[in-house]
């Protein structure tokens, strides 16, 4: 009989993570025999499945020596193949009394105990023990069955252990098993089991967009790497804050590190805060939400805007009045007359989000440049630049001139286009008014005029004003269009500049809308 070699592997068990393509996997400890050996592959959910010589693996080797598990298929990348020695738990050697001594069969057997013990000490190695302090016998780490909604508890008496109903545990005992309650250990903040347990968020307090938290126990300071998950109580109407445990209001911004506007917050939504270090960042949300144009404002005349609910940004135009044209003097027998055209307004406009704005913009719509009086008379600019508070301004159009009656050869000129206008992204001038001009007919004869049109307003809003006959201009059109100068042929009485067009400011309103 030979004996088995002596056992100088210290394990019982050999865990390695499959890649999908290899399928030899040594043991790293020794085994008698093929059969001693249990082989578990675990996917990467965690499902254990146990298995099968020859089906799923063979072995070589063993009989005292290390060997070889041969799986049948390569475990994936996610899985985990576990080898074990389970060498059984008996003793089946019998030495008879009066035979002669057999050191192979006795060294055989320590083999045998060695490996069990080994065995036992991979067991123990991943159990719970109690702490070297306690007196053996004295712990009690029988634990009940499973029930499900429960929570492992130590019994008040400390003779062992428990399973209870969470909304009774009130007191977070020494010995209980609990949800952590450390932010900096990945807890919630808060150690109030019951709500924590069934709601899994903090009611906030507060109003106005300054949001209150307190959790328990209170944390001491803020440190990056917190969090707080909780249920707004209002719907703010400024940019909201965040204060928690009385450490100080702080901003709350998205996950691109924007101040959150009024709307990012609805009453009745719970919401997970992080703590950069700087700003408590919207990392997660119960009602999520996406921003949508809601109304558009069309404003001709000066007052106030008011910004709606849930809002989270506008996007402006404004377009300066436009000028009006000149009059004409009452012409003679040889002679036309033509006045200079009104210039078009200046047009802006500029993007802005909630924190760009207050809760109401003073807007101002001048009206357009009145037409310059019957005769000789320039037409006036328009009455001011239209402007949408301070955040964009658009200038106006300028007046045309007016024209006498006389024999010789004469140009009105036309406003200027307006042009200067302050904040927002972008201006775009607008038109200048065509000039008046009268000619002789080359013939020394009559002289003849042309007529002219007003200046467009910027970005084509408003065309400027054009006369098809003779008499007063047409006027601007809407919005910010300049006056069309006016024209007279021989032995006309003299008339009036056409107006102007008013302004506008037009406000694109875009808010929060729950999806």
């Amino acid at each position: 009989m030979l004996g088995f070699p002596t056992v100088t592997t210290t394990t019982a068990r050999r865990v390695v993570d499959g890649n999908g393509s290899t399928v030899n996997f040594t043991t790293d400890f020794v085994f008698l025999d093929e059969d001693t050996l249990v082989v578990t592959l675990v996917d990467g959910t965690g499902v254990e499945t146990l298995q099968t010589i020859t089906t799923d693996y063979t072995v070589t080797g063993g009989n005292g020596n290390t060997g070889t598990v041969i799986m049948v298929t390569a475990p994936g990348a996610t899985d985990t193949l576990v080898i074990q020695r389970e060498e059984p738990y008996v003793q089946d050697t019998d030495l008879l009394t009066a035979d002669p001594f057999n050191a192979i069969t006795v060294e055989n057997q320590f083999d045998k105990l060695c490996m069990q013990i080994q065995q036992l000490l991979d067991t123990l190695g991943r159990a719970i023990l109690v702490d070297l302090t306690e007196e053996v016998g004295q712990a009690n780490f029988t634990l009940p069955a499973p029930s499900a909604g429960e929570i492992l508890v130590g019994k008040s008496d400390e003779t062992g252990w428990e399973n209870a109903d969470p909304t009774t545990v009130i007191e977070v005992a020494e010995n209980t098993i609990t949800i952590p309650v450390v932010v900096a250990k990945g807890g919630t903040g808060n150690s109030d089991v019951p709500s924590m347990l069934k709601e899994n968020y903090i009611v906030a307090t507060g109003s106005a967009g300054a949001f209150v938290v307190a959790t328990t126990p209170a944390a001491s300071v803020l440190s990056a790497g917190q969090i707080v998950r909780w249920k707004a109580n209002h719907s703010p109407t400024s940019q909201p804050t965040l204060n928690v445990d009385g450490l100080g209001a702080v901003n709350i911004v998205d996950a691109h590190g924007q101040l959150l506007p009024n709307g990012g917050i609805q009453s009745g939504g719970v919401y997970e805060t992080t703590y950069d270090g700087t700003f408590w960042v919207l990392t997660g949300l119960s009602r999520p939400q996406v921003v949508r144009l809601s109304n558009v404002e069309v404003l001709t005349t000066t007052g106030t805007w008011t910004k709606p609910a849930n809002f989270s940004h506008a996007e402006v135009e404004v377009v300066g009045p436009g000028g009006g044209s000149g009059g004409c003097a009452t012409t003679g027998s040889i002679e036309s007359v033509a006045s200079g055209a009104g210039g078009g307004g200046e047009y802006g406009y500029g993007f802005f989000t909630d924190s760009d704005l207050g809760a109401t913009v003073a807007v101002t719509v001048p009206a357009g440049g009145a037409g310059g009086a019957a005769g000789d008379n320039n037409g006036s600019d328009g009455a001011g630049a239209t402007s949408f508070g301070t955040h964009v301004t658009a200038e106006p159009g300028g007046g045309g001139d007016g024209m006498p009656a006389g024999t010789a050869e004469f140009v009105a000129t036309g406003g200027d286009g307006g042009t200067g206008g302050t904040g927002g992204d972008y201006h775009i001038a607008g038109g200048s008014g065509m000039p008046g001009f009268v000619t002789s007919d080359g013939g020394g004869g009559e002289l003849v005029g042309q007529v002219s049109q007003g200046g467009h307003a910027g970005k084509g809003f408003g065309a400027g004003g054009q006369n098809q006959t003779e008499g007063t201009g047409a006027p601007g059109k809407l919005y910010g269009g300049g006056g069309g100068g006016s024209f007279l042929f021989v032995n006309e009485s003299s008339v009036a500049g056409a107006a102007g067009a008013r302004g506008v400011c037009i406000v694109k309103e875009y808010t929060f809308v729950d999806v």
